[in-house]
């Protein structure tokens, strides 16, 4: 689910980490036209998803599977600073394991996209 504030955003780059089809299909329609969406989440090597080859070659998409990153750690290290504010809006508040309700209703009224469970 897109909380509102992202609502109709298309983005240059999407990566799609959950390994879940459903999440894969979403980041192909949040990709910008001459967008590029990286695979990183594990899918089942038996899943699909279903995409529209007229619209990646019409759009100027680029699909980038990665099976690894660790080429890219020192980059993404360099980039964590330019895209802070971003990310604040995807992670919410943690929670304690231990109030995974809370946890799983802050995710249920769109207050987070990931949600940390703290094991303390």
């Amino acid at each position: 689910r897109i909380p509102g504030e992202f609502e109709g955003s298309h983005f240059d780059v999407v990566f799609e980490a959950a390994g879940v089809p459903r999440a894969l299909a979403q980041g192909i329609e949040l990709l910008e036209k001459t967008g590029t969406l990286v695979q990183v989440g594990v899918h089942d090597a038996d899943k699909t998803v279903p995409i529209n080859p007229f619209l990646l070659y019409e759009r100027e998409q680029t699909f980038v599977g990665s099976n690894s990153c660790a080429a890219m750690f020192p980059t993404a290290v360099d980039l964590i600073e330019d895209i802070k504010a971003q990310t604040e809006l995807m992670i919410g508040e943690p929670f304690s394991v231990w109030d995974f309700e809370a946890a799983v209703d802050s995710m249920s009224q769109g207050k987070s996209i990931k949600t940390q469970l703290k094991f303390d």
